[in-house]
């Protein structure tokens, strides 16, 4: 069956997942913020090494899946129910897994006290493939109101329950409660909520196809771990509990503001490249247009980032973690460098180059691991700033693949992103001397220069880039359009 992938259909896609990442995202933070409050730097510290190990697992053998299946044009029946059944045995087996071995695991990490936590967290592995399909069944046919309402519900009311017990001194056990309440209702939401339901029509080869291409998005998914996580890791490991806490928490609020844009984007673009794939130069424009559009929202959104994280850390957190503004300002570079470079990693995908992927997963993540080594013991900011370092040097080698493949030039792409950069630095470095002059507090600087530099990077761009804000205008105003 073709999906419907009209202009009209896409705008309203992209409202819906905007919502679904965004408000979800933002109900998530609102949670940790809360909880930040009653719960230690430690305790956040443990939480976010024992999510690593979940989150190993999840990336490589059930988001692998759900990966190879966006990037088919247009995936049959029994493909989805052969998918069900490779992402329900990956999640049953790897939650036994890390049951299991929760305690080696807790040694490996130097912290005895994560093993418990381990065990209990084991669950949203086996949550995600129960419902991990039927996700990307909603996706793929661009259903984002059931997953926008879905993390709406499921958010709330596991947070409301993490951040009751928290103010109870529950403690950690209120970081465990959250995950594994929100998964579990979310699970139940989509097996009710989606038209789709899996059953056991399927051949063996669907399976196979399946496995073949997810082969190298795993690897990808591994080596990709190990590039995007390796800080976290290698900070539990060299500076502890506390400064892991301090770590996760500008990573988690980096993450929540590139899923509140980036991601939201992306869930629709993969879809709509694919369905582009065998029409070489809408393929090629799409491309373009979407870095364009993305690095016009999301240039002006990292810069500020960086010049008013202590004030957005003192106001939304306080002075326990004042440390996080430093590393949070340093990171927020790679927010940017993310939300561009993930549509070149769309191109490979769409145009079965996988395999390109991993090779360049690979050469990131023994890079980080190398660099993160040697700069770890020294400190979060080295740390932060060597992960940056590595991103930016590896980032465009991606693009320039991608490029090939659409027979674009490099100019191209340069003619989409660097106005909106250069005018978001010359915005920023505005923002910044005035912030610093002012000397006001953390609420005034936000109520000043939130407004006062988002009306500064449009005056910017109508004088020195009109003609770029020209065309992106008729972009989006072409994507969000809807036939009468």
């Amino acid at each position: 069956m073709t999906q419907d992938y009209s202009a009209g259909k896409l705008g309203r896609s992209i409202f819906w997942s905007v919502i679904n990442q965004s408000l979800g995202q933002f109900l998530v933070f609102f949670v940790f913020l809360v909880t930040a409050r009653f719960v230690s730097k430690d305790a956040f510290g443990i939480m976010a090494m024992s999510m690593l190990s979940i989150e190993l697992f999840r990336q490589v053998l059930i988001e692998s899946v759900g990966t190879s299946f966006y990037a088919k044009k247009s995936p049959t029946a029994e493909d989805y129910n052969a998918g069900f059944v490779i992402i329900l045995l990956g999640g049953a087996l790897t939650a036994l897994f890390v049951f299991i071995l929760a305690g080696p695991l807790a040694e490996l990490f130097g912290h005895g006290d994560m093993a418990s936590t381990l065990r209990w967290i084991s669950a949203l592995l086996l949550t995600s493939g129960l419902s991990k399909m039927h996700e990307i069944w909603l996706t793929k046919h661009l259903e984002f109101r059931i997953l926008a309402i879905r993390s709406i519900v499921s958010i709330s009311i596991g947070g409301a329950i993490g951040i009751a017990m928290a103010i109870n001194g529950y403690g950690i056990a209120s970081l465990i409660a959250q995950q594994i309440i929100s998964a579990v209702i979310a699970a139940i939401w989509l097996w009710y909520s989606t038209a789709w339901h899996p059953n056991l029509s399927f051949r063996w080869q669907h399976v196979a196809s399946i496995l073949n291409f997810g082969k190298f998005v795993s690897l990808n998914a591994t080596a990709n771990f190990l590039g995007g996580q390796g800080d976290v890791l290698l900070s539990s490991l060299y500076l502890g509990p506390a400064a892991t806490g301090i770590y996760s928490a500008a990573k988690r609020l980096l993450t929540a503001i590139t899923l509140i844009i980036g991601s939201g984007l992306n869930s629709v673009a993969l879809p709509a490249l694919a369905s582009l794939s065998d029409e070489r130069e809408k393929f090629a424009n799409a491309y373009l247009n979407g870095i364009g559009l993305t690095a016009l929202l999301t240039a002006p959104l990292y810069a500020g980032l960086a010049v008013l994280s202590p004030d957005i850390i003192d106001l939304l957190m306080g002075d326990n973690w004042t440390e996080v503004a430093p590393v949070l300002a340093i990171l927020s570079i790679i927010g940017f460098n993310r939300s561009i470079t993930q549509y070149s990693i769309n191109i490979l995908l769409i145009r079965q180059k996988a395999h390109w992927q991993t090779a360049l997963a690979f050469t990131d993540g023994a890079l980080n691991i190398i660099l993160l080594i040697v700069v770890a013991k020294h400190g979060l900011i080295y740390l932060a700033g060597a992960f940056v370092a590595k991103t930016l040097l590896l980032s465009p080698i991606v693009t320039v693949l991608a490029l090939n493949l659409l027979d674009l030039k490099y100019a191209a792409l340069l003619r989409k992103t660097l106005p909106p950069i250069l005018l978001a630095l010359s915005m920023a470095a505005l923002l910044a001397v005035v912030r610093e002059r002012l000397e006001l507090s953390a609420i005034a600087n936000l109520a000043l220069f939130i407004p006062g530099g988002a009306a500064l990077y449009i005056l910017l761009l109508f004088i020195f880039g009109r003609a770029f804000l020209l065309q992106a205008s008729a972009v989006l105003r072409q994507t969000l359009h809807k036939p009468g």
